[in-house]
């Protein structure tokens, strides 16, 4: 039985995210605290092994329909760790729910924004706003199912304006 394009979709996503975190966590400058760079290559690995489950483990049938809208057992695991090390971990720049930019394909949700910093002033509400917006749009567009170099694109895009928020909510902190 072959594997669901949902699942193969997944686990590409899952790569890339894989290589921002690589990315991110072999400089010192953008990611200067050690457990940061140690969580960013943890969340690394855990993201290759669940695209090694999307890509290998088959999906169950109901009736001789193809179940595509969930995961192998071994990718929720490792998606629910994630989320745990990147809630615990703010310096890695990652959503609590990181998971979620990888499971879109198969479960059909969005990603979420992450929560407002609540920022006092009018220059810091409109930058909050201004990266809010941004990723919205840049959320809307991964939703459109786009080509898969298109999906790479958007992902880095998406990852990057999270660590503007994330450095947004260090510069309030």
């Amino acid at each position: 039985m072959p594997i669901p394009q949902t699942a193969i979709a997944a686990a590409r996503r899952a790569r890339t995210i894989a290589g921002i975190a690589r990315t991110r966590a072999e400089s010192p400058a953008t990611i200067p605290d050690a457990p940061g760079r140690t969580a960013l290559l943890d969340i690394a690995a855990l993201l290759n092994d669940a695209a090694t489950a999307l890509e290998t483990e088959e999906s169950g049938t109901w009736d001789g329909t193809v179940i595509t809208n969930t995961l192998p057992f071994d990718a929720m695991l490792a998606m629910h760790t994630i989320d745990d090390i990147a809630a615990q971990t703010p310096s890695t720049g990652f959503p609590p729910l990181v998971s979620l930019y990888v499971t879109a394909p198969v479960y059909g949700t969005a990603p979420e924004l992450p929560a407002s910093l609540l920022p006092g002033g009018p220059v810091l509400i409109a930058q909050e706003g201004d990266l809010f917006v941004r990723l919205l749009a840049v959320h809307a567009q991964l939703n459109a199912a786009p080509l898969e170099e298109d999906v790479t694109a958007l992902l880095e895009a998406a990852f990057r304006l999270l660590w503007e928020h994330a450095q947004l909510a260090d510069s309030i902190g």
